[in-house]
């Protein structure tokens, strides 16, 4: 302990409680311990005192007692109770990376090192603090893990030297016990990475395949707990383990059926040769395959999703006399253009005979009257003359719904207790209703009048083409962005609503329209316009009149709705960039 961060200056990070002045101090009764723990923790103070990170104090305020846990190699590590404390405290909110992303960041190097310190979210900031030209570069830090990865042999001993030498500018030292050195492949946050890829943790899928066919309750639920931690390596896991979950719905008794049982040995079957990940490379070679049938199909390897969008947007072209042509919202077709094509068109709009220097969305808007296309001519004209740009994937809204439910909460009017969520995979666009209570009728209703819900309508699915994926606790397609949206109600519900909770239901709607309206991070854009085309206007311009609302003119307007609708593409694609940065 003493070799490890006794040197850190206290200038450079220091942890404080942060306690709640009105919050009474707790005493915990004293616990009795057996004689080999009790060790351990005389051992652990010792180190402690002997570093000067604790004193003994006569009349302490607070008093939490120690919690023993055993450690893989059967040593003891030492925990306190603080519940109390924590309870008293508010809650630190300093951000810790995904582990999904920084295991993703270890695919395809040659050499990796593994170091070890101490933990917690003081830590986690000293670690980024002080290593935070090496992160990401040739570093990658955890909490108390710390990773040196180099795509190349002869490099990682330059990138080791770097590390070393922030380690002894700070005094800090390592537990060389938990430390490997040039390493092609080792455990790493519950995964083993190499160069090769990403691979499962034997010991979780030995854990699997160890398992005997369910006798209870808790039995399925270990099974699928287990199932959860390996989601990323079971493609279609929400599918793979329905039956599982299905079963779970059975509270009291456990009815495992036979189709459980074939989704049991299917499964452990699958996890024999769980596939390994690895991201590609900027060399390989996507390939698409098109089909002319009795209607247009496409196919695109391992992108399912992103064929089903071409597919959408092919639909607003047509070919006329080996011509391409946009269907449009003002003239029947835009002729689309080539970019030589666009470049003279744009220099013509602003500047030849019949130009008026416009820029921006009112040189697009002209371009669009004359009947004429790119899919980056809002771009173009708003950094005329153009500059070079890469081609990205265009998004479809509306085609990727995430679905929660929140509550109980305490009754509001009309006996509604119940909140279901929607929200749409890219727009951030979403959708609320309250609800007295949660049945199938009621989502079902829901689901007509908004969005695709998540119970089972198999034969309207069939029927209409529209694929229904279920989804494991785990790792659910869009359940990160349904967390982030319920986060967002239940703080503006906090807000608004402050001494009679039954009125929660009458603040919905208001919490809906300022989450449309407000400009989101990922996509610097506002939902209304991803999905509308066009910015709100709120109440505030039309009170005070800004100079949109003063210059309405209902023809002219309508036009311009018109033309918006014809750019909106291309605001999406800027969108979805500006996404993927993020």
């Amino acid at each position: 302990m003493k070799a490890d961060i006794s040197g850190i200056d206290p200038d450079l990070i220091t942890h404080k409680l942060n306690v709640d002045p009105t919050r009474k101090a707790v005493k915990q009764k004293k616990r009795i311990y057996a004689p080999d723990r009790l060790e351990a923790i005389k051992q652990d103070v010792e180190k402690l005192q002997e570093v000067g990170f604790i004193k003994e104090v006569q009349f302490p305020e607070w008093l939490a007692n120690p919690v023993m846990v055993k450690k893989a190699n059967g040593k003891w590590r030492t925990f306190l109770n603080f519940l109390d404390l924590n309870d008293a405290c508010p809650k630190d909110c300093y951000p810790l990376l995904r582990i999904d992303t920084l295991i993703d960041a270890t695919d395809g190097h040659e050499i990796l090192s593994f170091m070890d310190g101490f933990s917690g979210a003081t830590y986690q900031r000293l670690l980024n603090k002080i290593f935070s030209h090496l992160i990401v570069k040739t570093m990658e830090v955890y909490v108390d893990y710390m990773l040196i990865k180099s795509l190349a042999k002869a490099d990682h001993i330059n990138y080791l030297k770097e590390a070393f030498e922030v380690l002894r500018h700070h005094k800090m030292m390592l537990n060389p016990s938990k430390c490997a050195f040039g390493v092609g492949s080792r455990k790493f946050l519950g995964h083993m990475v190499s160069k090769k890829g990403i691979e499962a943790n034997p010991d979780n899928i030995k854990a699997i395949l160890d398992m005997k066919p369910p006798h209870s309750i808790k039995d399925v639920q270990k099974l699928t707990g287990r199932i959860a931690t390996q989601g990323k390596f079971i493609y279609k896991s929400g599918d793979k383990c329905l039956p599982f979950f299905k079963t779970l719905k059975k509270v009291k008794n456990l009815e495992w059926i036979s189709e459980s049982q074939k989704a049991f040995e299917q499964l452990k079957k699958y996890m024999i040769e769980a596939p390994l990940l690895a991201k590609p490379s900027s060399e390989d070679v996507l390939y698409l395959y098109l089909a002319i049938q009795s209607k247009l199909t496409l196919r695109l390897d391992g992108f399912r999703q992103k064929a089903r969008k071409l597919w959408v947007r092919a639909l607003r072209y047509s070919l006329i006399e080996g011509l391409l042509y946009k269907r449009s919202f003002v003239i029947p077709y835009l002729k689309y253009l080539r970019p030589l094509e666009a470049e003279k068109a744009l220099k013509e709009s602003y500047e030849g005979i019949c130009g008026l220097h416009l820029e921006g969305s009112a040189l697009a808007h002209k371009i669009s009257r004359l009947g004429l296309y790119w899919p980056t001519m809002l771009a173009d004209a708003k950094a005329y003359p153009p500059e070079k740009l890469t081609s990205i994937s265009t998004p479809i809204t509306f085609t990727i719904w995430g679905i929660d439910i929140l509550g109980p909460f305490p009754v509001a009017s009309g006996q509604r207790k119940f909140i279901v969520v929607a929200i749409d995979y890219f727009t951030k666009w979403i959708v609320i209703k309250a609800l007295t209570k949660i049945t199938t009728k009621k989502i079902s209703q829901f689901y007509w009048d908004n969005v695709i819900c998540r119970f089972e309508f198999k034969e309207y699915y069939d029927n209409n083409s529209i694929e229904l994926r279920f989804t494991s606790v785990a790792h659910p397609h869009v359940n990160g962005k349904a967390e982030v949206t319920n986060r967002i109600i239940l703080d503006g519900l906090k807000k608004r609503v402050e001494r009679s909770t039954n009125t929660w239901a009458d603040e919905l709607l208001p919490i809906l329209w300022a989450y449309r309206t407000t400009c989101k991070v990922t996509t610097e854009a506002y939902p209304f316009m991803l999905a509308y085309g066009t910015e709100v206007v709120v109440p505030l311009e039309i009170t005070h009149g800004s100079p949109r609302v003063e210059a309405y003119e209902s023809k002219t307007n309508k036009e311009g709705m018109r033309l918006t609708l014809d750019l909106i593409d291309e605001v999406r694609d800027e969108a979805n960039a500006c996404k993927a940065e993020h």
